[in-house]
């Protein structure tokens, strides 16, 4: 996949998580959500704010994390959102929504 579909998705999956991997995804496998709210929720503006970027914030990861005491990725901390604030599952790191978000 391009450079530009893997930001595009990415995009996607801020705005519309639900639909497409929480409970209202339309095809297998199961929804890694359980939740039907999206990352834009808490993520304002689908997270292009000037203010509160989510770019902004990719320039200080791998960052310290007190909470776990030790430093994460990016990856980890979107796990973090995906398992803790949306009430789901560890994405896979290789799955094409994984790199969507990283892109």
């Amino acid at each position: 996949m391009a450079d530009g579909e893997l930001i595009a998705y990415g995009y996607k999956l801020v705005v519309e998580t639900f639909a497409l991997i929480g409970p209202r995804r339309p095809t297998p496998p199961s929804a890694m959500l359980a939740t039907n709210l999206a990352c834009k929720n808490c993520h304002l503006d689908a997270a292009q704010s000037r203010r509160r970027t989510i770019g902004r914030r990719l320039k200080t990861y791998p960052s310290s994390r007190p909470r776990s005491g030790r430093v994460i990725s990016l990856a980890e901390r979107i796990d973090e959102c995906m398992t803790r604030s949306m009430n789901g599952r560890k994405l896979p790191d290789a799955s094409r929504e994984m790199m969507g978000y990283l892109a």
